[in-house]
């Protein structure tokens, strides 16, 4: 009896590898992780882990579900790749072709500028309890006022959405009962007309000539680098660090925070102070728990990624912006939805409360 649990134990660990495809780069031979694996019929089957490792055993749920075949592989800094799902199944290692994104020199339009426009390429992404939930990813450009302090406005070019249609089956609410939802929380980022480093009274440590400590109080919270060879600056900030996590509370629902990075880049001389206008890219990364004062079981993990990439720069005036037709993230104040906890609330004011 135990030799043959023995057998099972091992077949059953076999299987588990045999069902693994390993992500490389297919010049440096190095992980990409997350990578995310989109069916031909908008449903994500997963994505690949820290190892670049995409484990299909974690996705039996919706391969049973589901008829597929056709995918595609999706990453900001990787071509895509399009194949059969059988034929990933059978390989061990995949090996994708690294994306080359020409950065164009910023163009002045106007002897009297208004607004800094950066065009680009957006992507974001959100896990609920590290399972695939929602995905977005397109073509924007933002118009950032460069004399006042005016709402971010911005005019999406295009864009795409995918989403894991289980984790969005939610029961409707009966009376008495609680769920637990957490909504759709992909879209594209919000930009600040500062730099993350501008926006708070953030404390910089020189450590050597091209490295300075980023702190608040008593707490280091990241860092700022130069690349003097490239000519780049990258920045990194987590917020909200574990003993800095903090909750908020909205209608009997509890959200914690733990953990609020942002990371940008630049292609600057200035160091350590670089300009908004020099950007490349910037990536922002929150982890929360979502619970119920009422309900007793465990919280939800959701974790939401966004990203944005500079294809273009350039500086226009108010009478070249006047024609555009673009939005604001407070446009969404004028209308009503759905609240992802079942009732209707205003836009605005809940994603407010998502940012503070």
């Amino acid at each position: 009896m135990k030799i043959s649990l023995n057998i099972l134990l091992l077949f059953f660990l076999y299987h588990q590898g045999f069902c693994q495809t390993q992500i490389l780069d297919k010049e440096t031979n190095k992980p990409i992780p997350y990578v995310h694996i989109i069916s031909s019929g908008g449903v994500i089957l997963g994505w690949s882990n820290l190892n670049g490792i995409m484990n299909w055993n974690e996705v039996d749920h919706l391969l049973s579900t589901n008829k597929i075949d056709s995918i595609e592989t999706s990453h900001i800094a990787y071509q895509n790749k399009k194949l059969t799902f059988h034929y990933l199944l059978k390989k061990k290692i995949l090996y994708l072709n690294q994306s080359v994104i020409p950065l164009s020199t910023i163009t002045i339009d106007s002897k009297t500028p208004d607004y800094l426009v950066l065009k680009g390429f957006f992507r974001s992404y959100q896990l609920d309890n590290n399972e695939p939930k929602a995905y977005m990813d397109g073509i924007i450009e933002y118009y950032i006022s460069i004399k006042k302090n005016k709402s971010l406005k911005f005019k999406l070019i295009e864009n795409r959405s995918f989403k894991n249609p289980i984790l969005f089956k939610v029961k409707i609410k009966e009376k008495g009962s609680v769920i637990v939802e957490s909504g759709n929380r992909t879209g594209p980022p919000y930009l600040e007309r500062k730099t993350i480093l501008a926006l708070e009274n953030y404390d910089l440590t020189k450590i050597t000539d091209t490295n300075y400590k980023i702190s608040q109080g008593n707490d280091t919270i990241g860092f700022i680098s130069a690349d003097t060879v490239n000519h780049m600056i990258k920045t990194a900030i987590d917020i909200t660090t574990p003993k800095r996590s903090y909750s908020r509370s909205l209608f009997g629902y509890i959200f914690k925070f733990v953990n609020i990075s942002v990371s940008e880049s630049y292609a600057s001389n200035h160091f350590p102070h670089p300009a908004k206008s020099e950007l490349i890219s910037c990536k922002r990364y929150v982890k929360q728990f979502l619970s119920h004062k009422k309900l007793k079981k465990e919280p939800v993990q959701v974790e939401s990624f966004h990203e944005f990439y500079v294809l273009e720069k350039k500086y226009i005036s108010k009478a070249q912006f006047k024609p555009i037709s673009t939005s604001t993230f407070l446009d969404l104040e004028k209308q009503t939805i759905l609240h992802p906890f079942g009732k209707i609330q205003s836009q605005k004011a809940f994603q407010n409360f998502q940012n503070s």
